[in-house]
């Protein structure tokens, strides 16, 4: 669309074009990546990003349509309370955790949380993996890395 412009010009009524928001998704995963209260790889290499380079060249994600996608810890809890309860604690308790698959906006949905037992050059020890699994039921993935103690962010699709 076109907003009417103040500026007329020799009797004329002046339109410009709308310009959407400038976004940097980089900067997304830097931002949501600073709040979280855990050693994470993922967390580490969010907040190391250049924000010149897009989310694939900085290797965050593998470059997909859900890039940079935010779900929710809350969003989750209004379909499985329980998972989301026990993610978590194991989350604040720095344990291992893995739900069962859950009804998810007509997905089936999965938490997983590991915490890593030993140095390998990419983790280090005490780092916590975890994401959200969302899944056209018996069909391909959309994989969700967490980000934050209570966001997901969209990083790949199989």
């Amino acid at each position: 669309g076109y907003p009417v412009g103040t500026n007329i010009v020799s009797g004329w009524l002046c339109l410009s074009p709308v310009k959407p928001k400038e976004t940097n998704p980089v900067l997304k995963f830097k931002r949501y990546a600073a709040r979280a209260t855990f050693p994470s790889a993922f967390i580490r290499k969010c907040i190391a990003a250049d924000p010149s380079k897009g989310c694939y060249e900085n290797r965050l994600t593998t470059g997909t349509r859900i890039d940079g996608e935010i779900i929710s810890l809350e969003a989750i809890r209004k379909y499985a309370l329980w998972a989301v309860n026990e993610f978590r604690k194991a989350l604040s308790e720095r344990r291992n955790y893995t739900s069962g698959r859950f009804d998810f906006r007509g997905y089936d949905g999965s938490l997983w949380l590991t915490v890593v037992d030993k140095d390998d050059g990419y983790y280090r020890k005490g780092d916590i993996a975890a994401g959200f699994s969302k899944e056209y039921r018996g069909c391909g993935n959309g994989y969700y890395t967490l980000i934050d103690d209570e966001h997901f962010i969209g990083t790949d699709i199989d």
